[in-house]
């Protein structure tokens, strides 16, 4: 079958690639657990993309809340584990 798939969402792409679609460039973050498990492999991993900046935007606060800094180092402490 020739072709390609065209979606509009995350959920979608992730999907056709797990249904057997062909190959997709997604984040590593992304399909982390598909990759741990088998569901999918890495093909030519000599030739990643370049890792792309994250950011965390939030309302601009005189005393940034507890919660938000809390949240803030789980995020940081996920992204460098998958790194």
């Amino acid at each position: 079958m020739s072709g390609s798939v065209t979606v509009n969402s995350t959920d979608a792409y992730e999907s056709a690639c797990l249904g057997g679609f062909g190959l997709i460039q997604a984040p590593r973050m992304g399909m982390h657990p598909y990759l741990l498990s088998g569901e999918l492999v890495a093909v030519l991993p000599q030739f990643n993309a370049p890792s792309m900046e994250v950011s965390l935007l939030y309302a601009r606060q005189r005393h940034l809340p507890l919660r938000v800094r809390v949240f803030m180092d789980w995020l940081g402490k996920i992204i460098q584990s998958m790194t």
